[in-house]
C-alpha cells in the first residue's frame, strides 16, 4: 500500500515538473514585477494585445475635466505662460509700484487679470476714466526723460498740424491718433508726455484735454500707471512700451534748445508763432529763444522731471485700445479688470476644476498604493496549476 502511495506522489510531482518547464518564468516576473498583475488588462490571454510604451501596466486612463479645461489659465504677451500656485493670497499688488506690476502681469494668464467678475465682489474694481482739462505748465510728469526730437520736431517744423493745435490748446495728435493726455488726480501724466512737452514747448498756459482716471484703491500716480498695465494686459492680452526717441531734453539746457531751433525751425512756424503774439517779430532767434524760455528759461523751468524710465510707460493705442485708453473700456467698467490681489482662484471654474482634480488624484493614489503582491505565491500556483 506503502509502495503504492509512493507511486501516485511520483507521478504529481512529474506532472508538476512538466509543467513548471512550460513556465515562462522570466516573462511571468516582468509582468508582475510591480504587483500589477496581466489579468487587470486582459481575462482571456487570447484578448492580450501589444503594450502600449506609454502604458506598460494598462492604467485606465483618469477623464479630462472640460472645467480644468475651461478655468485652465490662458497664454498671453510673451508666449506661453505658465500658471501660478494659488497661495490665497494676491498674485499682484497694485501698490508695487509699475515696473514691479508690470513685470508681474507680463507673466500672468490674461484669464486672471480678467476674473473681477467672478472673484467674489464684481463690484469692488470698478474703474472709471473722465474728461478734463489742466494748464500745461501745471502738469506733472510721472517720467524721468522726454524725447528732444518728440517734443521740439512737430512744433518748430509746422508738422502735422501740431504747432497750430499747440497754440490753440485741446489735444494734439500722435502716431496713433488725436488724444487727451492721460491723467491721474488732474494732473500727474501717466501717457502722453510728449504731447504734453510740446504744448509747453510753444504754450505753456494752454489749456490741454485730459482723460483722468480713477479707480478703488488707487491713490497715487504710481498706483495709477501699475493699473493701467492691468488694463491693457486683461483687455488687450499685452501692455508694450518703448523708448524715447532723439536724446533726453530734460537733460539739456536753454543753450541746446536755442541752437536746436535755429537749425531746424520752418518759416512758415516763425510766421504762425508771430501771428499768435508768441514773438513780437517773425525771426528765428526770437522763436529760438521762446523755445528755450518756456522749457528751461527765466519763465519758471517748466520742464518738470518724474521718477519712472519712459520704458514702463503704458502706451494704449500701441497695445489696441481705439482711444488710447482715454475712455473707459465697458469690462473695466463693469468691473471686470482684477487688479486688487487677483488669485487663480478669482476664474470661473477653478474651484471645480479643483474638486474634480483632487478626485483623480486620489483615485491615482489609490490604484497606487493597493499592492496584490502579498498574494504573489497564491497567483503563482494558481498559474502553474492551469
Amino acid at each position: 500500500m506503502v509502495e503504492q502511495w509512493k507511486n501516485v506522489l511520483k507521478h504529481q510531482i512529474q506532472i508538476k515538473r512538466n509543467k513548471m518547464a512550460k513556465f515562462d518564468y522570466k516573462k511571468w516576473v516582468t509582468e508582475n514585477k510591480h504587483g500589477i498583475v496581466s489579468e487587470m488588462k486582459y481575462n482571456d490571454p487570447s484578448d492580450k494585445k501589444e503594450d502600449d510604451p506609454k502604458n506598460p501596466m494598462g492604467i485606465p486612463e483618469i477623464e479630462k475635466d472640460p472645467d480644468a479645461q475651461v478655468a485652465a489659465p490662458k497664454g498671453g504677451e510673451g508666449g506661453e505662460e505658465k500658471p501660478e500656485v494659488d497661495t490665497g493670497g494676491g498674485l499682484v499688488d497694485i501698490n508695487d509700484g509699475p515696473e514691479a506690476v508690470l513685470a508681474k502681469v507680463r507673466e500672468l494668464p490674461t484669464s486672471i487679470l480678467k476674473a473681477g467678475g467672478t472673484d467674489g465682489d464684481p463690484s469692488d474694481e470698478k474703474i472709471s476714466i473722465s474728461k478734463g482739462s489742466a494748464i500745461a505748465k501745471d502738469m506733472i510728469p510721472t517720467q524721468n526723460a522726454i524725447g528732444s526730437g518728440q517734443s521740439l520736431k512737430d512744433q518748430v517744423g509746422d508738422k502735422f498740424g501740431n504747432l497750430d493745435r499747440a497754440l490753440k490748446g485741446g489735444m494734439l495728435g500722435s502716431a496713433t491718433g488725436v488724444f487727451p493726455v492721460l491723467t491721474f488726480g488732474g494732473k500727474y501724466i501717466l501717457d502722453g508726455h510728449h504731447r504734453w512737452s510740446q504744448f509747453l514747448a510753444t504754450n505753456p498756459n494752454a489749456s490741454v484735454d485730459t482723460a483722468d482716471i480713477s479707480a478703488p484703491g488707487v491713490d497715487s500716480p504710481a498706483d495709477a500707471l501699475a493699473l493701467t498695465h492691468v488694463i491693457l494686459k486683461a483687455l488687450y492680452g499685452k501692455s508694450p512700451t518703448k523708448d524715447f526717441e532723439g536724446e533726453n531734453l530734460i537733460s539739456k539746457d536753454a543753450k541746446w534748445v536755442e541752437d536746436y531751433v535755429n537749425k531746424n525751425i520752418v518759416d512758415s512756424a516763425v510766421k504762425k508763432l508771430h501771428a499768435a503774439g508768441k514773438i513780437e517779430e517773425p525771426k528765428k532767434e526770437l522763436a529760438a529763444k521762446m523755445y528755450a524760455n518756456n522749457i528751461f528759461g527765466p519763465t519758471g523751468a517748466n520742464l518738470g522731471k518724474g521718477t519712472y524710465p519712459r520704458t514702463i510707460m503704458p502706451q494704449g493705442g500701441d497695445a489696441g485700445d481705439p482711444t488710447g485708453l482715454t475712455k473707459v473700456p465697458a469690462d473695466a467698467a463693469a468691473g471686470k479688470v482684477n487688479y486688487l490681489a487677483p488669485k487663480q482662484s478669482d476664474v470661473k471654474g477653478y474651484e471645480k476644476s479643483m474638486a474634480r482634480r483632487d478626485k483623480n488624484d486620489g483615485i491615482k493614489r489609490a490604484a497606487e498604493a493597493k499592492d496584490p503582491r502579498s498574494s504573489l505565491y497564491e497567483r503563482l500556483e494558481k498559474h502553474i496549476n492551469k
